[in-house]
């Protein structure tokens, strides 16, 4: 119960900040949001920061990112130059980047990976993994010593990598 009151008390206070969720949804979340859930939050206002601890899970879109602990920072995002108010533009709070730290663990597809960190950069749309990374997808399992998923272009850039192929799990080609 207190998982759950904590978890709407977030919702309602935060939402606008990053988009908080509640319960355990697994669809994806809509386009540009940023779901994070945890044991437990501390909100750092004064550090645009906040803290989650205890089995977090992230969800963008179509990946599901999990980690012991997440930091979230945040920065003040202007009104588009196209708006024409009289009023004081003002700001939103929006996520600009996350990181990972502890059982870090990826999920898009099919595709998944494991690390001890993580950093996810909106503006870059990547998730970078280090500290022993693994990924895996159909009968490929890849190690390196660093991975970088960009997310929109479907492409992963892996540093100092070793590549396993099980053959019995590849598509064979019609005879």
């Amino acid at each position: 119960m207190g998982r759950r009151l904590l978890g709407l008390v977030m919702a309602v206070l935060l939402g606008p900040i990053c988009g908080l969720a509640t319960g355990e949804n697994t669809d994806p979340t809509p386009l540009g949001k940023i779901m994070i859930q945890g044991d437990q939050m501390t909100l750092k206002q004064e550090d645009n920061q906040i803290l989650f601890e205890g089995h977090v899970i992230v969800r963008k879109e179509d990946v599901t990112l999990e980690a012991d602990r997440v930091v979230a920072y945040f920065g003040s995002k202007p009104d588009p130059p196209h708006r024409k108010s009289a009023s004081p533009p003002e700001t939103a709070k929006e996520i600009s980047r996350l990181e990972m730290t502890g059982h870090v663990k990826m999920r898009q597809g099919n595709r998944h990976a494991e690390a001890e960190m993580g950093v996810y950069d909106r503006a870059a749309d990547s998730i970078v993994l280090s500290g022993a990374p693994v990924a895996w997808e159909g009968g490929y399992r890849v190690k390196g010593r660093e991975m970088t998923f960009s997310l929109g272009e479907n492409r992963t850039r892996i540093e100092e990598g070793e590549v396993e192929i099980d053959m019995k799990a590849l598509p064979r080609p019609p005879p």
